[in-house]
């Protein structure tokens, strides 16, 4: 019970600030589902309160032909308010007009979220590329980029409405297996001889196997599940550079995280696709 006020007042929240919360996946319960008007799709990009202005100017002409008794008006369902009805059939239409897309349009729906793919994990690498060069970061030794993000952008960008792209896989994800890698690092370094990135011996291998088994092990248990989580806790016994950096390799994992994932939010929304699908528990518009 509680979770589910905290979930409607959010979304509350988030409808009253509309269209800026859009950037992080919301969209209006019914709107502008129940016209698709030209029209409609435009009060859509405005503030709510032009929403509820067109929503009565649409009762007041739905009255007026139930008045004037136009033929084939089918009348609402009992229980059914106009939003709902006008919003079961323009569903109705939307479905029936992408399955009878030709194969020239379904074909440039492709290419078009193909360029945006294209446009945004160009410019998620790019940016991580250039925080990089932070005296925050370039001091210590940090790659240019860490490695796991490109699955990262691949997921992100390309795979957007995936369970293992959310926000909460992203962050709670990466931070568990990168906390994680560097502790195992620090472990398996107290056997002396050994150090990361050296490949002969028993060490090499069983603190990698061990490294990536337990990430996955965790983000398992803990439900956030996130493929280059596995990467980021590998990276940290396997790669002498990001052992170098210790335990400041999770605040690069952290601020990477962060950027990739509000540019998803901004790009990813910004073209209409919408992103994220779920914050923290399933909702039909968005859940915090």
């Amino acid at each position: 019970m509680l979770a589910e006020n905290v979930q409607h007042k959010t979304q509350d929240f988030f409808y009253a600030i509309w269209p800026l919360s859009r950037f992080v996946g919301y969209r209006p319960p019914t709107f502008p589902d129940f016209d698709n008007s030209f029209h409609s799709r435009l009060v859509y990009q405005l503030p709510t309160r032009y929403h509820q202005s067109h929503i009565e100017q649409l009762k007041r002409e739905a009255e007026a032909r139930n008045r004037r008794g136009e033929e084939g008006d089918p009348g609402r369902e009992s229980g059914d308010t106009l939003v709902e009805e006008e919003g079961r059939k323009a569903k109705q239409l939307h479905d029936e007009r992408e399955e009878q897309k030709s194969l020239k349009e379904r074909f440039v729906d492709k290419m078009f979220h193909m360029a945006v793919t294209y446009v945004a994990s160009f410019a998620a690498i790019a940016f991580l590329a250039l925080s990089a060069r932070a005296a925050i970061f370039a001091n210590r030794g940090a790659p240019v980029v860490v490695a796991a993000f490109a699955t990262e952008a691949v997921i992100l960008y390309s795979e957007y409405q995936s369970p293992l792209a959310q926000p909460r896989n992203i962050m709670f994800g990466n931070i568990l297996c990168s906390v994680l890698g560097v502790a195992l690092q620090k472990l398996f370094l107290l056997h002396g001889g050994w150090t990361v990135g050296d490949i002969f011996g028993p060490i090499p291998w069983a603190a990698a196997s061990v490294t990536l088994a337990t990430s996955i092990l965790l983000m398992q248990f803990f439900e956030i599940t996130h493929p280059p989580g596995g990467a980021t806790a590998l990276l940290a016994v396997t790669l002498p550079s990001v052992a170098g950096m210790g335990w400041f390799f999770i605040v690069q994992i952290i601020v990477d995280s962060c950027i990739v994932l509000g540019w998803a939010m901004v790009v990813n929304n910004m073209f209409g696709r919408q992103y994220p699908t779920q914050w923290w528990w399933p909702s039909p518009q968005i859940v915090i």
